[in-house]
C-alpha cells in the first residue's frame, strides 16, 4: 500500500488539489470532519500570531529592545501553574556583561579589563 501510494504521490496530490482549491481552508476542514477525517488548518505564521488561543498561551511577547524598540518573541511553551515560565529580559547586547564577567565573576581588576579593552582583546 505504502509503494502505491508514494508512485502516485503526484496524481494523489493533483486531485486533492484539484478538490480543495476552490473552497476555504474552513470549509474543507468542515467537510473532512464531518466525514469522520481528523483534519484541521494548516496556518501560515500570520495565522499563527492571530490566533486566539496563541494570544491567550502568549506564545508571542514584546519586549522593548535598545536598538530595535519593541521587537516581538516566541514566548515559552510551559505553563506550569506553580512555576511558571516567562521572559524576563532579552539577551544581553555583545559585551554588556563583561564587567559582571572579567570583575566580578573571575576576579580581574578593572584596570586589567580596560587594558583588555583598549588592546582590542575584549
Amino acid at each position: 500500500m505504502e509503494a502505491a501510494r508514494r508512485d502516485n504521490r503526484d496524481a494523489t496530490a493533483a486531485r486533492i488539489q484539484a478538490g480543495t482549491s476552490r473552497r476555504s481552508k474552513a470549509e474543507v476542514v468542515c467537510t473532512l470532519s464531518e466525514a469522520g477525517v481528523p483534519a484541521a488548518p494548516v496556518n501560515n505564521v500570520a495565522e499563527i500570531v492571530a490566533d486566539p488561543q496563541v494570544q491567550a498561551r502568549e506564545m508571542f511577547i514584546e519586549h522593548d529592545h535598545p536598538i530595535y524598540g519593541t521587537v516581538k518573541l516566541t514566548g515559552t511553551p510551559l505553563k506550569l501553574s506553580e512555576t511558571p515560565g516567562r521572559i524576563n529580559h532579552l539577551a544581553p547586547m555583545p559585551g554588556e556583561h563583561k564587567e559582571a564577567i572579567f570583575v566580578d565573576l573571575l576576579g580581574h581588576s578593572p584596570d586589567e579589563l580596560a587594558q583588555w579593552q583598549a588592546e582590542g582583546v575584549v
